[in-house]
């Protein structure tokens, strides 16, 4: 049964032979520029630095919010 599921399948697409082809040249490249020594400049990777946490902070503070959103209407709920 499985044998049969095996060779019923189709080949990849041309595209997916294009698309795998041109993420291993530019992992290529990237790796030999990095073998070379050449990195992204500090400066450029600062304000990406600096901004990441207040993005990644204000959607914990929204999803903490919206987590004790239901606790919040229980409790103020009368008994």
């Amino acid at each position: 049964m499985i044998g049969t599921i095996y060779q019923a399948g189709k080949p990849p697409s041309t595209w997916y032979w294009y698309v795998l082809g041109v993420m291993v040249v530019l992992c290529g490249v990237g790796c030999f520029l990095y073998w070379r020594g050449y990195r992204i400049p500090a400066k450029f990777m600062n304000p990406i630095l600096k901004r990441l946490p207040q993005k990644i902070s204000a959607h914990l503070v929204r999803f903490k919010h919206l987590e004790q959103e239901p606790e919040m209407v229980e409790a103020a709920a009368p008994a």
